[in-house]
C-alpha cells in the first residue's frame, strides 16, 4: 500500500485567508516536510503561502531565510524528489516548489545548490517520463503550464543545464505536437506559448551544437512557424526576437536555410 497522505481538503476560503495571514513558519514548514504523511500538505501550504506574497522581494526573503534554517543542506528537499511514485497532483505540487527554488538560485547564481537539484531530479530513473506524462492531454493547462515553467527553470540555470536538459528530452514524444495546439486568447502565456519559450530557450546560450539538434526537429519547427497566422501579436514577437537576438549573424544561415 502507498503512504496516506494528509490533504488539503474541506477548507473553506475564510480559513485559508487566516493561514495566509499568520507568518509563515518555517520551522513548521520542515518538521512537516520530514513526516511522508505530511510532506505535500507542507509543500502544497508553501506554494500557496508564495502565491500570495504581493513581491518578489518577499518571496526571495522567505526562501533566503528557508536556506539559513536548512543551512544550504537539501536531503529533505530532495528525499521528495527521490520518491518514484507520486500522484498527478503531488507532481505539480513538487515541480510548483522546485521552480520557485530555481528560479531563486538563478537569480543568485547559486550554481552548486541548482546543479544539486537537477542532477537529482534527473538521476530518477522515470522523472522525465513523468515530464512527458504530465504534459500529455490529460493535464489542465494549468498543470501544463506548471510543468513547463519546471522545465524553463532547469534550463534557465545555465548552459550546463540547458544541454544536459535537452540532451534527456525526446521531442518524438506524442506529448508535444498537440502542446502546440494549446492556445488561450485571455492569457498571453498560455500553454503554446510556454511550449515555444522551452524549445526555444537553449538558443540564449548561442552554442553551435545546440542550434544543430534544434534544427534536426523539423516537426517542432512546423508547428512553431505554422501555427504564427493564429498566434498572438506577444507570441509572434517572442520567436522573432529569440531568434534576431539569440542566433548570431554567422550562425543565422544554418538555422534560417531549413525554413
Amino acid at each position: 500500500m502507498g503512504i496516506k497522505r494528509k490533504i488539503e481538503e474541506n477548507v473553506n476560503e475564510s480559513e485559508k485567508k487566516n493561514k495566509l495571514d499568520q507568518t509563515f513558519s518555517i520551522e513548521t514548514f520542515i518538521k512537516n516536510l520530514k513526516d511522508p504523511e505530511t510532506s505535500f500538505l507542507a509543500l502544497s501550504e508553501f506554494n500557496e503561502y508564495i502565491r500570495h506574497l504581493t513581491s518578489q522581494e518577499e518571496i526571495d526573503q522567505l526562501i533566503e531565510n528557508l536556506l539559513q534554517y536548512l543551512k544550504s543542506n537539501l536531503n529533505d528537499i530532495l528525499a521528495l524528489i527521490i520518491e518514484e511514485k507520486r500522484k498527478s497532483s503531488e507532481n505539480i505540487t513538487l515541480y510548483r516548489f522546485l521552480t520557485t527554488l530555481l528560479e531563486y538560485f538563478s537569480k543568485t547564481n547559486n550554481l552548486i545548490l541548482s546543479e544539486i537539484v537537477i542532477k537529482k531530479f534527473i538521476s530518477i530513473t522515470n522523472s522525465i517520463h513523468t515530464i512527458y506524462f504530465m504534459l500529455s492531454n490529460h493535464s489542465t493547462a494549468s498543470h501544463l503550464k506548471i510543468t513547463l515553467r519546471f522545465l524553463l527553470s532547469m534550463i534557465q540555470q545555465n548552459e550546463f543545464s540547458a544541454r544536459l536538459i535537452f540532451s534527456l528530452i525526446d521531442f518524438k514524444r506524442s506529448c508535444w505536437k498537440p502542446l502546440f495546439k494549446r492556445r488561450d486568447i485571455r492569457d498571453i502565456e498560455d500553454v503554446r506559448y510556454l511550449t515555444i519559450k522551452f524549445f526555444l530557450s537553449p538558443l540564449v546560450y548561442q552554442h553551435i551544437d545546440t542550434i544543430k539538434n534544434l534544427i534536426k526537429e523539423q516537426n517542432i519547427f512546423h508547428e512553431i512557424f505554422n501555427g504564427l497566422v493564429n498566434d498572438s501579436r506577444h507570441t509572434v514577437e517572442f520567436i522573432l526576437n529569440e531568434i534576431r537576438t539569440n542566433v548570431k549573424q554567422n550562425k543565422k544561415k544554418i538555422f534560417l536555410k531549413n525554413f
